[in-house]
């Protein structure tokens, strides 16, 4: 008992005795920091970036471990003219150190964060840590809003059969469709559209043989815009800001709005270029940056101009700024192209900015992808640290743009895999087309089965070590990449199907390339590329399938569950509940692959495969599951089958011969019955078709009929407005019925919605989305959509050409009779228009004593946007002078 007793206090005394020395410890140094995107990925010390939703970490170490020490970071957003300290709180003791943390606030969008470390002893001795004399950083980058809803690639279409097809796009399960540059370009109504010509023409004056572009008319593309929006999905196009038409389809002093000082050009009496040399084009490069591309004219974004090494003899009209750049009012007779109505001068920089402006508020496009990005400085985008490419004082296209419209989708092709270059221009606010993951595909799905699957596609988030680019399975971060397995510059691997299997089935953004079924399949030198055939579902609908899985099932993150080199199995899951189970095989012998896997299904659920391939299979008690995988070549088709499946819970079914959505005139309780509207075909391919019905009243009843699976049902009209006072709902589970509104449940399968109003929705093609959900209690939704389209025709009033403008309303403008006009004279104008037809009636006197020759000409105002066209009479003359 002593001897024990002894050994305490003894142990007691060797305690405090050690105490006092941690006490007493002099601090010797604060290091090893390291940063974050917190709960994502390391960055590196400086110059990293993360998303405006993101919030940074950093930890540090003091040595030796002792007692009394704290630790700050002393942290600056405006370079060192005001500052804040952040304490560290205690994390881990390791080795002979102490290591610490603190996460710091969010950050705005455009914020420089710069900061160093100061840690304090016990004894009031100060360390720090300065990054070796050039301090810790991290830029807070503009990004678009994240979202998974995929892209259609809409090329080699006009905008007429494109709005017609609208409801194939619709119902498909796209999110975004994506045109080609809508500009008027070098080669007139047969150019693509990455040649432009006229920035602002985009279809409605004669300009290189044609009013039209390749695709339509200004008007026709903003009836297409509407439409979209009316079904809730975006529209994007290409931003071709890089360069202009080939040099030798339009002189360089031909283009309207530029003159050549604007170009890379070696003086006014050269106005010349050298082409880029592709082998020989590294990351901001002197060529990449400033020579033409196969020999587009390239304008100079830089201050100054990087290729001139000659006068440069600018025009009357135009001046040098500040920046060394040629200023001039470039549309002063076009007001309506401006911001302020007012026209301004200002440099080639300006001129592209205000061009994003037109298309974003007077066109109404939703997004963008911007064209050969990696041949434009970065600092035109958005200006960032210590930015490499050159100075560009007046740039900032893409904050700009935001600050039109916050929603703004934009991402940029820049044709490269290397870190730093994709990192440097992700900093100004564009996401990346994933030529990471496209470079790897090719290789992988043009392997004859022989890549590793495994290896390729299961890599979990993390970063490139040097810059902090993030990347996940196979390419890209989600919220960073768009992926792609072919476009209209490159045809698709091998295995596509495949490799589509996984692009859609990924988390992450994905875009598909269709050319409306125009261009020859397999024509692989035409320009544009061919793109998907079945799209929108024409020869099979494979995938269509995949886009129905992806927007029901393929939610959440990704969980590897068989990772082997011909055999990948990975669940999606939402707070660990399984929501679908994939399984690739790449094998190309004809062997399918069979492998049991854990999930985190329930047991006993039954599991479909949507593929249509394989049997249901029915999860074990443990959880487990066997799937067999078939192979990806079949008889006549060699690596290029359908070497996957797609195995998720069963969803409500439509009743057998009953049509699931069912539209009723409210007040007299008849049905619209449904007729079909075939839709037009591609060159290639024959038309395809919905069904509408012809709604005539202004209060509809919606009723719905599935199996007794479905418990729950709403119903979302158009791109999810209210309906009445019919408000639909904001801020659900993972927003699967954001913009839906509930309807009345009469039993299982059965449901309704009553007395909805449609007196504010304008005459025309309208949906209604109906989202049945199956009882799942507390696990995430599981549902089935169905769509009903319907026409609003409301009664119109009988319009007679008869000479009687009564039936035309109030005149649209009116002029005073006055002395000099008391003869022949134009007193009003009036304009109605019905669903066919536009009236003009025009309400005067001629009168033939005077023995005149009497006209009228009717002048149809085809400017748009912020133009309000001409009211004032007096303004026009004719050939007898002005009716005053």
């Amino acid at each position: 008992m002593g001897y024990n007793i002894h050994m305490r206090r003894g142990g007691m005394v060797l305690g405090l005795l050690c105490w006092a020395a941690v006490a007493c410890a002099q601090l010797n140094w604060v290091g090893n920091t390291r940063l974050y995107a917190t709960g994502f990925h390391a960055l590196p010390s400086r110059l990293g970036m993360i998303d405006p939703w993101q919030v940074i970490t950093i930890t540090t170490q003091t040595n030796p471990i002792a007692i009394g020490q704290s630790v700050q970071a002393i942290v600056t957003t405006d370079n060192w003219l005001t500052t804040r300290e952040y304490d560290f709180s205690f994390d881990f003791n390791t080795g002979g150190n102490t290591q610490w943390y603190v996460v710091l606030p969010p950050y705005p969008a455009g914020t420089h964060v710069q900061f160093y470390i100061r840690a304090r002893g016990a004894n009031g001795e100060v360390r720090f840590d300065n990054n070796g004399g050039s301090n810790y950083s991290v830029w807070v980058r503009y990004a678009p809003r994240y979202r998974e809803t995929p892209i259609l690639q809409w090329f080699q279409t006009d905008y007429r059969t494109i709005m017609q097809r609208l409801p194939e796009v619709a119902t498909a399960g796209y999110g975004a469709i994506y045109l080609p540059s809508p500009v008027k370009s070098g080669g007139g109504g047969f150019s693509t559209g990455y040649n432009p010509f006229d920035l602002f023409d985009l279809g409605d004056r004669f300009q290189k043989g044609t009013v039209r572009t390749q695709y339509g008319t200004t008007q026709e593309l903003i009836e297409l815009i509407r439409l979209a929006h009316r079904f809730g999905l975006e529209v994007y196009c290409d931003l071709v800001t890089n360069h202009a038409d080939n040099r030798a389809s339009t002189a360089i002093d031909r283009y309207p709005g530029v003159i050549p000082e604007d170009f890379h050009i070696r003086s006014t009496a050269d106005p010349s270029n050298s082409e880029i040399d592709f082998n020989n084009a590294p990351p901001f490069g002197f060529g990449t940056l400033n020579h033409d591309v196969v020999g587009l004219a390239d304008y100079a974004h830089e201050d100054g101009n990087n290729t001139r090494t000659g006068a440069f003899n600018l025009p009357s009209y135009a001046q040098f700024n500040a920046f060394g750049k040629p200023s001039f009012v470039r549309h002063p007779l076009n007001p309506h192209y401006y911001p302020t109505g007012q026209p301004y001068a200002e440099d080639v920089r300006d001129y592209l900015k205000r061009w994003g402006w037109f298309l974003t508020e007077v066109i109404g496009f939703d997004g963008y992808r911007i064209d050969a990005v990696r041949h434009t400085p970065p600092g035109f985008f958005a200006r960032t640290p210590q930015q490499p490419g050159g100075t560009v004082s007046n740039g900032d296209l893409l904050p700009y743009l935001y600050s039109l419209k916050p929603s703004l989708y934009v991402f940029g092709e820049v044709y490269s895999g290397d870190s730093y270059e994709l990192r440097e221009y992700a900093k100004t606010g564009m996401n990346l087309l994933d030529f990471p993951m496209n470079f790897m595909l090719k290789n992988l799905f043009n392997a004859n089965g022989l890549g590793d699957l495994g290896a390729s596609l299961s890599n979990p988030l993390g970063a490139d070590p040097a810059t902090g680019l993030p990347y996940e399975l196979g390419g890209l971060a989600r919220y960073l990449g768009v992926g792609f397995v072919q476009s209209h510059d490159d045809g698709p691997p091998r295995s596509n199907n495949l490799a589509h299997a996984w692009m859609l089935t990924r988390p992450g953004r994905p875009k598909i390339y269709y050319d409306g079924n125009n261009i020859e399949p397999n024509n692989w030198s035409h320009f544009p590329r061919p793109g998907r055939y079945n799209a929108l579902g024409n020869g099979d609908d494979s995938l269509l399938r995949l886009l129905d899985v992806r927007k029901r099932f393929a939610r959440g993150g990704l969980v590897n569950r068989w990772v082997s080199s011909d055999l990948y199995v990975y669940e999606r899951q939402v707070n660990g509940h399984s929501l679908l189970l994939v399984g690739l095989n790449d094998r190309g012998d004809l062997t399918p692959l069979t492998a049991t896997v854990q999930t985190n299904f329930p047991p006993g659920m039954v599991l479909v495969d949507y593929s249509g391939q394989r049997p249901p299979v029915t999860v074990g008690a443990d959880g487990r599951v066997t799937i067999t995988v078939p192979p990806n070549s079949a008889p006549g088709n060699d690596n290029n089958a359908y070497g996957y499946v797609l195995y998720a819970p069963r969803t409500p079914q439509p009743v057998a011969g009953e049509r699931p959505v069912r539209l009723y005139n409210a007040l007299t309780g008849a049905e619209y019955p449904f007729q079909t509207i075939n839709t037009p075909g591609g060159t290639y391919a024959t038309g395809r078709s919905f069904e509408a019905a012809t709604v005539t009243g202004d209060l509809l009843t919606v009723r719905v009929r599935t199996d007794a699976t479905g418990v729950r049902a709403f119903a979302k009209f158009n791109s999810g407005i209210a309906m009445g006072n019919l408000q639909p709902l904001t801020n659900t589970p993972e927003g699967l019925t954001d913009g839906f509104i509930p309807m009345t449940r009469l039993a299982d399968g059965n449901f309704s919605l009553s007395r909805v109003d449609l007196s504010h929705l304008p005459q025309g093609l309208h949906l209604v989305q109906i989202r049945v959900f199956a009882d799942t209690g507390a696990r995430p939704g599981l549902f089935t959509d169905f769509y009903a389209f319907f026409y609003l025709r409301r009664p119109e009033p009988r319009i007679a050409v008869d000479g009687d403008l009564s039936d035309l309303g109030t005149p649209l403008a009116v002029q005073t009779r006055t002395p000099s006009s008391n003869l022949n004279r134009l007193d009003a104008l009036y304009v109605r228009n019905d669903h066919r037809n536009l009236y003009i009636g025009l309400a005067g006197r001629v009168d033939t004593a005077e023995n005149l020759l009497n006209g009228v000409v009717v002048y149809l105002d085809t400017d748009y946007g912020l133009g309000a066209g001409l009211t004032q009479l007096n303004q026009l003359s004719d050939d007898s002078g002005p009716a005053t």
